[in-house]
């Protein structure tokens, strides 16, 4: 059942929330809006102006003086909600000074007090955008024609109630229709069309709790009690009506939170389910931030495992600083070693920036929290902000929000760590065979969209069971591991390695084409059999591998094709005589040269040799 809580309603569909009115799909209709409410706002101005309904008094210009002031120091709450209490001096000009007047006159003269003082008060001494600053102007004024209208309706057609001084049915009709009408206006647009701080508002409980203000101020007025007794008794109500909303703020802002992190908590909870966890968690603590807090970036980095490195994992937030946070070097590396977060209003004004931290304009501020697991750094917070600062209040927010994601993050990391580890080979560490496969055929995809070729290498180290035998298996298990180092030197950021089984290994080589393929692998081979291994009991042990070539697209357009044919390559090459590379190639009048033993009969000299050569491989029975 739709639910509508405001201008731009939300409803409920398939357990999801949605806007009523998507902002991305009417983009149009949500900038004209500002428009066309400041447009007729206007009109409705010129129309009361051309009957002869403005007036002025000594009065109304104390009262628009007043308001003036009232929406020039409006009243900042922590949620960042902005009010003023202009609403005394509309009431005030309602009531105040106008008993031969109409009730025409009376919302009249509101209308001129609350237009004067919001457009000078808050549009030009304030100063926010035109488009703001007109809309706001505008708002107010429907909003006190519209109450002005109830007041007028009510005045007439109900009866007085109690009070014989004033209509208090009109006055309370006034109220609720000025701030029903001002919160549907104003609230909605913030967080959808105007950008920035947010607008002033008449909040309907705020406006019901000052009130009572305008009207004993009114009452003591008529009456010319102004005594002793008359002052105490005024500042008893006034006193009960800030403590009450003082009460008010701290119940708002205090639900405000809670409601705010237990929503903060449960996108992370749901972060914590998806693939690349970390980069998800990142992506929802900025997401987070940007609920509390109002800037321009939030960058979020993760420890390296490898490194004493911090890396930004939202690299899509990169233009707004570092990549990269060293502890200890630059404004954030200072931060994030002394352990306890700051803020920075202007970076500029700082010394011993990293050279990435130069590049933040004047006027940049920055506030940074380091984000803990178990009194252990995992990450850091930064929250940009360009021509604004931050203030204390933000600073305690963000701590709560930083308390949280620090191990939220932590747990991140580890469940992310644990999917490496069942990827990858616990002895050699590098991918298992259903690892690399999956991450190969990634690979190939990937290539085939953009037309570029891939190579494949198989290496197989020379009679493993011999040097078992001979040495014992913690020896071979030694000679297994300087190949993988041997291979992960070459290979490099080029490519990457997984075992494919036993004393077999794989290496993928992206946008590789033939004769790169066989330099690698002729590298890698001659790393090899130049290494020299130690056994337990001192003596020196050497190896050398065979190795198969096969490439994609040409030979094969799947991995596991792929794989095959590569096989056959590095079987080939054992037939051949061992520690050599040997490029698949389906040429069948070549298998002559071999016998079904796998022996050479009429192999030039050179190929008998161990030393590399790079014989041509033929596919068998093919």
């Amino acid at each position: 059942m739709p639910h509508w809580p405001g201008l731009f309603g939300r409803f409920r569909s398939g357990g999801q929330t949605r806007n009523a009115w998507n902002v991305g799909k009417n983009e149009t209709y949500l900038l004209i809006y500002p428009l066309l409410i400041t447009v007729a706002a206007i009109a409705l101005l010129v129309v009361i102006g051309m009957v002869g309904q403005f007036y002025w008094s000594y009065t109304l210009i104390f009262l628009t003086v007043a308001c003036v002031l009232s929406e020039w120091q409006v009243i900042r709450l922590p949620q960042g909600d902005r009010l003023t209490l202009s609403i005394i001096f509309v009431l005030l000009a309602l009531l105040l000074g106008f008993d031969e007047a109409s009730s025409l006159k009376r919302a009249l003269g509101a209308i001129e007090v609350i237009a004067v003082g919001s457009l000078i008060g808050y549009g030009l001494i304030n100063r926010p955008s035109f488009v703001h600053a007109t809309f706001y102007v505008a708002h107010y004024v429907w909003s006190a024609f519209l109450a002005g209208i109830a007041f007028i309706l009510v005045n007439e057609y109900v009866p007085l109630w109690f009070i014989t001084n004033f209509h208090l049915p009109a006055v309370v009709a006034y109220i609720v229709v000025f701030a029903i009408v001002s919160t549907l206006m104003v609230g909605p647009l913030n967080a959808r069309i105007f950008k920035g701080e947010k607008l002033p508002k008449a909040d309907p409980l705020f406006v019901i709790f000052l009130a009572p203000i305008a009207l004993i101020v009114y009452y003591f007025f008529q009456t010319r009690q102004f005594s002793i007794l008359s002052l105490v008794i005024l500042a008893l109500p006034l006193l009960g009506v800030l403590v009450t909303f003082r009460l008010y703020i701290n119940i708002d802002t205090g639900y405000g939170e809670v409601k705010q992190l237990y929503e903060i908590s449960q996108s992370f909870l749901a972060a914590m389910s998806q693939e690349e966890t970390v980069q998800r968690v990142s992506q929802s603590i900025a997401q987070a931030i940007d609920q509390l807090v109002e800037c321009d970036a939030c960058l979020v980095y993760t420890r390296s495992t490898e490194s004493n490195e911090y890396l930004l994992a939202n690299l899509d937030s990169g233009q707004h600083g570092p990549t990269t946070v060293m502890p200890g070097h630059g404004l954030l590396g200072r931060i994030l070693f002394g352990g306890t977060g700051d803020i920075v209003n202007d970076v500029a004004a700082r010394d011993r920036l990293s050279s990435a931290e130069r590049k933040w304009t004047s006027r940049t501020a920055v506030m940074a929290y380091p984000l803990f697991a178990e009194n252990q750094a995992v990450g850091l917070m930064v929250l940009v902000r360009y021509r604004r600062g931050f203030t204390a209040e933000m600073f305690r927010i963000v701590g709560i929000v930083a308390s949280q994601a620090g191990v939220t993050l932590r747990n991140a990391q580890m469940y992310e760590q644990s999917l490496q580890m069942a990827d990858r080979d616990r002895q050699l560490d590098i991918l298992n065979q259903a690892a690399f496969m999956q991450r190969a055929q990634r690979a190939m995809g990937r290539a085939q969209l953009a037309n570029q070729p891939i190579a494949l290498l198989l290496a197989d180290v020379d009679d493993f069971g011999k040097i078992n035998n001979a040495f014992g298996h913690p020896t071979g298990d030694k000679v297994l591991a300087g190949v993988v180092a041997v291979m992960k030197q070459k290979v490099e950021d080029v490519g990457f390695i997984g075992r494919r089984g036993g004393e077999e290994f794989v290496v993928l080589l992206p946008n590789t084409e033939e004769q790169g393929a066989l330099e690698m692998a002729e590298r890698i081979r001659q790393g090899v059999q130049e290494s020299v291994f130690r056994s337990d009991d001192g003596r020196d042990v050497r190896a050398t591998i065979s190795t198969g070539v096969a490439l994609f697209p040409r030979d094969a357009t799947d991995i596991v094709s792929l794989d095959r044919l590569a096989d056959r390559a590095a079987y080939l090459a054992k037939r051949m005589g061992k520690n050599r590379v040997c490029l698949y190639e389906d040429q069948k009048e070549k298998l002559e040269l071999f016998q079904v033993s796998g022996q050479p009969q009429s192999l030039p000299e050179s190929e008998r040799q161990p030393a590399a050569s790079v014989p041509l491989m033929q596919e068998q029975g093919q």
